[in-house]
């Protein structure tokens, strides 16, 4: 039984999901969440316990920490995976697996072997998705070839120092490995507590110091040990590695001064949010790129030219309207001169064709023709259909 077969009449129905005989359609956009933490990640628990008998699966996944982690920026959409893990793994007693680890977005190197994770094909450079009609375990579903080997992993090499990158995994290994003994005992008031706890401990209670340490800023750090806001899971990985406390022991809020390991200072996580004015900035910028795409001889629209600049399409409407109307009028001329110009090659296509199929003493019935053209689509239409009885 394949994938799509297994997911579609035996798991999906169990879910009491209503697919309408679409397959894996269902699972191509959300099969990612499996591993999560999320609604998604619990029917497929729910309903894979059920069908197994076995209870004791909870610890597959990441929900043991679903009260302290949101599904936002968790894990990966596609598959990444250890090209040398994979090999062992054939070699050995247990057969090729996909670590839970690897699914976790912020990791980018694998923490067994030191290596960059591969997210592509080494064959035909294809993603691999979680789920597809094709899927098999450490296979490539478009290529069929076999994922493992010693090669060079292909993917987006980490803007971090990849010392920093193995560690982290580590710390996030060995917190998977302990997963399944803290579930029920992970919640936001644990959470504060250990924050709490680690910052008496790592830093003597130093707020400025312990958000220099980890590199956030001090609001982020007083809010952590309030519990008014939790870090995200990997800003708990990246507090475990600066001051060397245990993920595990933040978590359940069990931190003492025994614990403390070797702090390590680490670079500051990318601040998200936007500095002031400088939408307002980029919209003088906006109003200069629409004059230049007026005085340009090709055509774009709008909202290409708002992307190209970085703002949202509706600022070229608020801050530039009439310019804005300029560009989308010349956009939609440009737009219906190309039909034209389509529409009048396709007309000379079917003349040509009929003329053809005549000299060769065929009857150039809409079938004989479509096979001649390339648009054989268009010829279902009505208008097309006039267009050839004309031309007959």
């Amino acid at each position: 039984m394949g994938l799509a077969t297994l997911c579609r009449h035996v798991v999906v129905p169990e879910i009491a999901i209503d697919d309408h005989g679409k397959g894996l359609r269902y699972l191509s956009s959300s099969g990612h969440l499996v591993n999560g933490v999320g609604k998604v990640a619990r029917d497929w628990l729910q309903s894979l316990s059920r069908l197994t008998g076995n209870e004791s699966l909870r610890a597959m996944n990441l929900l043991p920490l679903e009260q302290v982690a949101t599904p936002r920026l968790l894990l990966r959409k596609t598959s990444a995976w250890c090209p040398f893990c994979l090999e062992e793994r054939l070699a050995g007693q247990e057969g090729p697996f996909e670590s839970l680890v690897w699914s976790v977005l912020f990791v980018k190197y694998c923490p067994t072997h030191g290596v960059r994770l591969s997210e592509a094909c080494p064959r035909c450079g294809s993603k691999v998705p979680f789920f597809s009609a094709n899927r098999r375990v450490a296979c490539c579903p478009g290529c069929r070839r076999w994922l493992g080997g010693k090669y060079e992993p292909i993917g987006r090499s980490p803007k971090e120092d990849p010392v920093v990158q193995i560690r982290m995994a580590e710390i996030l290994g060995d917190l998977l490995t302990d997963l399944p003994s803290l579930d029920g005992k992970i919640s936001p008031r644990s959470l504060a507590e250990g924050i709490r706890k680690t910052i008496n401990v790592a830093s003597d209670g130093n707020l400025s110091s312990f958000a220099k340490m980890i590199g956030k800023r001090k609001g982020a750090a007083s809010a952590w040990r309030s519990g008014a806001v939790s870090p995200s899971f990997q800003e708990i990985v990246r507090i475990a590695f600066s001051t060397g406390i245990s993920a595990v022991n933040i978590l359940t809020g069990s931190v003492s001064n025994e614990l403390r390991g070797t702090s390590r200072p680490i670079d500051p996580i990318p601040e998200t949010t936007t500095p002031r004015n400088s939408y307002r900035s980029r919209a003088i910028l906006l109003e200069k790129e629409l004059h230049s795409t007026l005085d340009q001889e090709s055509s774009l629209s709008v909202a290409s030219v708002c992307r190209k600049v970085g703002v949202p399409t509706r600022y070229a409407w608020l801050y530039c309207p009439e310019l804005a109307k300029k560009v989308s009028k010349k956009k939609k001329r440009a737009l219906s001169e190309s039909f034209g110009m389509r529409e009048e090659i396709f007309k000379n296509e079917i003349s040509k064709t009929v003329k053809e199929l005549k000299a060769d003493g065929i009857y150039p019935s809409l079938r004989k023709v479509g096979e001649k053209i390339v648009r054989k689509a268009k010829l279902r239409r009505d208008k097309n259909r006039n267009l050839w009885e004309d031309t007959l």
